[in-house]
């Protein structure tokens, strides 16, 4: 699944939708129930694992066994 600036809602929600998969969300848990949990999730976990690649230079980050998202706070 590629995501860019160009991405539409539904692509996004694919994406969020599987990183939310692991959670235990009570019901009936809506959207801000997910993103909430996500945000206090100290590990995120995608599935078949994460290639992120830079525009500008083309820098590319290619995922490991798991491709852990453990320090995904620190990106930024």
């Amino acid at each position: 699944m590629v995501l860019d600036a160009g991405c539409g809602d539904e692509r996004v929600g694919l994406f969020v939708a599987a990183l939310a998969g692991r959670l235990e969300i009570q019901p009936p848990g809506g959207r801000d129930e997910v993103v909430n949990a996500l945000l206090a999730e100290d590990f995120l976990i995608a599935a078949g694992g994460l290639r992120v690649r830079g525009g500008t230079i083309g820098t590319v980050v290619t995922p490991g066994c798991c491709a852990g998202l453990e320090d995904w706070r620190d990106w930024a």
